[in-house]
């Protein structure tokens, strides 16, 4: 398991993925703030945030580039030779994957907030923005972990780069504009149970609109959906040929 860990970091260092997709990312966010989309940094940090399509998409595509290379080689088929469970290099390359969809997060925010700040105007002090920004995006990370981890089973059935992306692509738009328009079609939005979603709650969050016990009851949700995915790939991945 430690040996497998340390594989796994190994790839992650080196996972040129990451980078690329994050830099993308940041010039498309620096486009907007030097096109003056933006009037302050802190309406920035809200938009960028409380837009989770984005970086849904990029947990997405990231799927197709970082969880399917092991499958394709004979990576996999080593580390079950030297005796590896199944499970646990299943394990430890979704916290891989997820790892590496928090390093696009955290990079994409924090550092279109930096460029920012010598173009945009502030209007509320640095300290607050930034606890603002810091705890927003920590609340939201687990939001976005169990969205990861759909794209991250997708990739484990299909085992195919552009399968996995085609597929995860296809499913987060559908996702997101049908939870979007189903929430808000509603007489009251505010008694669906679709406020307990990631994107919905991710939106709230950045809007200072959320309550503790929707946040908790839709943290629960998550959990859940992360430990079912992880189910799921793990009979999947068992019972798959390598």
């Amino acid at each position: 398991m430690r040996n497998l860990i340390k594989a796994e970091l190994y790839k992650l260092k080196k996972d040129i993925a990451v980078w690329v997709i994050s830099l993308v990312l940041v010039c498309c966010a620096g486009i907007s703030i030097f096109t003056g989309v933006y009037d302050s940094v802190e309406n920035m940090v809200l938009n960028l945030g409380k837009e989770s399509m984005v970086l849904i998409l990029a947990c997405a595509i990231y799927a197709g580039f970082s969880c399917t290379d092991d499958f394709t080689g004979r990576t996999i088929i080593y580390a079950v030779a030297y005796g590896n469970k199944r499970f646990h290099i299943l394990l430890v390359k979704g916290c891989r994957y997820i790892l590496g969809c928090t390093a696009i997060i955290i990079s994409y925010m924090a550092v279109s907030a930096i460029v920012s700040l010598p173009v945009l105007k502030t209007g509320v002090p640095m300290p607050d923005l930034a606890v603002y920004a810091v705890k927003n995006l920590i609340l939201s990370l687990p939001l976005y972990w169990a969205v990861a981890m759909i794209f991250f089973t997708f990739a484990v059935v299909t085992r195919k780069a552009s399968l996995t992306m085609g597929i995860s692509v296809a499913s987060a738009i559908l996702g997101v504009v049908f939870t979007n328009k189903a929430y808000f079609s509603t007489s009251i939005p505010g008694n669906s149970l679709l406020r307990f979603f990631p994107k919905i709650q991710i939106s709230m969050i950045y809007e200072k609109a959320f309550s503790l016990y929707d946040y908790q009851m839709a943290l629960i949700f998550s959990i859940f959906i992360i430990m079912i995915m992880l189910l799921a790939g793990s009979i999947i991945f068992n019972k798959a040929e390598l």
